[in-house]
């Protein structure tokens, strides 16, 4: 979230400008778990720590969207790693709207029971 802070608080209103990929870099060079940062337009992402504005790379619809926006994509493939399968994160600052179906990873509540019913205690409930 902190590299996330930093990208934002840029004031460039360009997300591939010159100021914001030295932050991209700077955050992938001292990062122990990011690989790469980049700014993701629809399906494409179109700059990143690892190389400069173009038409981007394809990066696929996302697999699973998340409350708030954000959005993840489980086999990401690049063309500078060949053979090498990515987990994206996406990360939304600001919430959208979406006509993609949203699944929840919360529990159904259980519905209480009501004589003449009975239930087996589980373990662990």
């Amino acid at each position: 979230m902190v590299a996330i802070r930093q990208l934002i608080g840029v004031p460039s209103q360009d997300p591939c400008s010159i100021e914001k990929r030295e932050i991209m870099r700077q955050i992938d060079l001292t990062s122990g778990f990011i690989q790469a940062i980049g700014h993701v337009s629809g399906n494409r992402m179109t700059c990143s720590s690892m190389w400069p504005t173009g038409d981007g790379v394809s990066v696929g619809s996302p697999d699973l969207e998340l409350r708030g926006g954000s959005t993840l994509r489980y086999d990401v493939r690049f063309p500078f790693a060949p053979g090498q399968s990515f987990l994206m994160i996406e990360y939304s600052a600001t919430a959208r709207s979406s006509t993609r179906t949203r699944r929840s990873t919360r529990r159904p509540r259980s519905r209480k029971c009501r004589p003449p019913c009975s239930r087996s205690p589980i373990a662990g409930s």
